[in-house]
């Protein structure tokens, strides 16, 4: 099984000791396209030495997801085309917004390096279509936003808010300061600075042509301009907001802006350049405020975020009863907001949900919520056959019978009541797999057959299992975090065939292995060393021992006769594992792997931190692991079949897969 983790946008890293991954289980897959070609070369088994190819990462998760970022910004130029960015710089863009999880392609990482937490989104129509993104100390811009990283340019600029009019005309704005570009995509040095509304932070800004802007600060000021690019002196500034942060502006046209406030007011001119006096205030009905507003034309408006989820009126100027507050079950603090039609609304929130409409004014049954971005940390992969890998995530299984080809993979939601959560899976045979997580333990004879083939088994409700070895069907062995072991002779025979004691009650187990019926291998929080002769006899098989300074981070035995297990840059080793720590010897290699799978004496591969390790001789002294030349995230999981393929998993939901030149 592999320690869970906790995870930063950006910046995830290792912060507990991660453990384990044994021949039958852990990891999850990706693929490269070479793969595709040839299932039939995954049969073959070449000289274990040789190094595996690994493909690129895949990110084949659907929801629920146990990781959702916020989706910080989203634009609209069309119907069917919306782009949105979330908080760990990856970028989201859909032909059809309102088809939920399917109808959104996630570009993972897509922005540049740094590039965190963008604060505006503003994307124009054109062919190409142009976007441009700010997150306060940089903009990043791209004529093909889906096109990952390499299609997005940085530029450092200082700017909050964002707005587009067209590809060769942008508005920014920051402290004291307004930022504008003719030639947005040109750089930094396409951007000029008007030091204007000394000290205020803007907020929002909306630009309906290149000859007005409109722009709100958090002092309750607006400003305006019929030459946005005619430096300071051709901007005036009125205060409409009685010094209330005013947090967005929209301006459907040069005569009519709306703009919304933190104390919940909508304030709104018909005459924007006007001065104070030329603007009204509206009270939101039921205590409701906004963050963000939109409106498509002067007729109709729409806003989130604030007290509530989202707000509209089909009559901006008509006062307070013609604002209908909206609360979505199942949404969170929404964010982000384009309308770019009347008849489509697209929301983001801070779950990494999306929130749609294509009638936006059709009340609270009109708007869905879907969850379409997130990631969950892969916890367990099982490759029984070259032809039938399994890989979990949360509460979810994926399944695939060609495992090298990404659209290979199918993903079953199991029932909560089923199993809440998986740890580890293992499978000894392509018809028979275990599961174990949250209370119990899972398993199904017909892995490939949905959430109906699986039957959960309650053993410890609400415990959390952490570890769990099936050498074959008729054997498994689990351990739990209140120190108990768990052991069946009939795994698939309900709470009844498994039995339990308490054994090494001030630690917990993190990883057991065992290579046959007659033998099983465990390490605990403390280092320890845990080792059962016919562990099918109960407690009183089971011995613990310790090899002195050792802190192991994985565990793996390819036989009765070769348990392998990497400590901080060392890895120790026994060829009679059965007698304990005695048997044990320390291998001095620098290399540090979280996770592990060993098939035989000469072919062991690890995942450590960002790197996948190969090596012929684990049991030597000298340097013999051989790192792979790709980008690879803290892999938390690896599993292998023979010396042919091996899949891995990362803690952020990325897959990978190894195969043979």
């Amino acid at each position: 099984m592999s320690i869970r983790h906790r995870r930063f946008p950006r910046a995830r890293f290792h912060l507990a000791a991660a453990v384990t991954l044994a021949t039958g289980g852990l990891a999850l897959a990706v693929w490269p396209a070479s793969a595709q070609a040839g299932q039939a070369g995954l049969a073959a088994s070449p000289a274990a030495g040789q190094a595996l190819r690994w493909s690129g990462p895949v990110f084949a998760e659907k929801p629920p997801f146990s990781e959702s970022p916020e989706i910080g910004a989203v634009s609209c130029v069309t119907a069917t085309r919306c782009v949105a960015v979330d908080g760990t710089g990856s970028v989201l863009v859909s032909s059809r917004p309102t088809g939920g999880f399917a109808a959104w392609h996630i570009v993972r990482n897509a922005l540049p390096d740094g590039f965190t937490i963008a604060a505006a989104l503003s994307c124009v129509r054109g062919a190409p279509i142009f976007c441009a993104t700010s997150n306060g100390t940089d903009i990043a811009t791209s004529k093909n936003p889906g096109g990952g990283a390499r299609a997005w340019k940085l530029a450092r600029v200082k700017a909050l808010a964002l707005t587009c009019q067209s590809a060769t005309f942008c508005l920014g704005g920051g402290i004291g300061a307004l930022r504008y570009s003719v030639n947005p995509a040109g750089g930094a040095a396409g951007w000029h600075i008007v030091h204007v509304d000394a000290g205020q932070r803007i907020s929002g800004a909306s630009c309906p042509t290149k000859a007005f802007c409109a722009v709100v600060d958090q002092g309750g000021d607006v400003l305006t301009s019929a030459d946005p690019t005619g430096g300071a002196s051709a901007w005036s500034v009125a205060n409409i907001g009685a010094g209330q942060l005013i947090s967005s502006i929209s301006c459907p046209t040069v005569a009519f802006c709306v703009a919304v406030t933190a104390g919940g007011e909508v304030l709104y001119s018909t005459n924007p350049a006007g001065g104070a006096g030329a603007w009204n205030t509206t009270v939101l009905p039921d205590s409701a405020s906004l963050s963000r507003i939109d409106c498509v034309t002067t007729s109709f408006c729409a806003g989130v975020g604030g007290s509530t989820n989202l707000a509209y009126t089909t009559d901006p100027t008509g006062g307070s009863a013609a604002w209908h507050p909206i609360r979505l079950a199942g949404s969170r603090l929404t964010v982000a907001l384009s309308c770019p039609v009347t008849g489509l609304c697209v929301a983001t929130d801070a779950g990494g949900d999306i929130i749609s409409s294509a009638n936006p004014s059709g009340g609270p049954g009109s708007w869905q919520v879907a969850q379409v971005d997130g990631e969950s940390q892969i916890s367990s992969v099982a490759c029984p056959s070259l032809r039938l890998c399994l890989a979990a995530y949360g509460r979810s299984v994926m399944v695939s019978t060609r495992p090298a080809v990404p659209a290979s993979w199918k993903t079953t939601v199991l029932r909560a009541s089923t199993i809440p959560d998986i740890a580890n899976l293992r499978c000894p045979l392509p018809g028979f797999c275990v599961a174990d997580g949250t209370g119990g333990i899972a398993y199904s004879t017909r892995p490939t057959g949905g959430a109906s083939a699986w039957h959960g088994v309650t053993l410890d409700k609400g415990v959390q299992f952490e570890a769990l070895a099936c050498p074959d069907a008729g054997f498994c062995v689990a351990a739990d975090s209140h120190h108990r072991i768990y052991y069946s002779l009939n795994p698939a025979g309900g709470a009844r065939a498994w039995h339990w004691f308490s054994f090494d009650v001030s630690e917990d187990i993190l990883s057991i292995d065992c290579p046959g019926t007659s033998l099983c291998v465990a390490i605990d929080t403390n280092n320890n060393l845990l080792t059962a002769n016919h562990p099918e006899r109960g407690r009183s098989s089971w011995h613990l021992s310790r090899i002195p300074r050792a802190s192991f981070t994985a565990l793996a035995c390819a036989s009765t006769s070769l348990c392998i297990a990497p400590s901080f840059s060392d890895v120790y080793y026994s060829t009679s594992p059965s007698l304990g720590a005695r048997s044990w010897h320390l291998a001095h290699s620098p290399v540090s792997v979280l996770s592990l799978a060993c098939t035989g004496k000469s072919f062991c591969v690890g995942g450590g931190f960002g790197q996948i390790y190969t090596s012929a001789k684990p049991t030597s002294s000298a340097d013999s692991w051989v790192a792979a030349k790709a980008g690879f995230a803290h892999i938390q999981a690896i599993a292998c079949q023979g010396t042919a393929l091996c899949v891995a998993g990362n803690l952020i939901g990325e897959l990978f897969i190894g195969t043979r030149p």
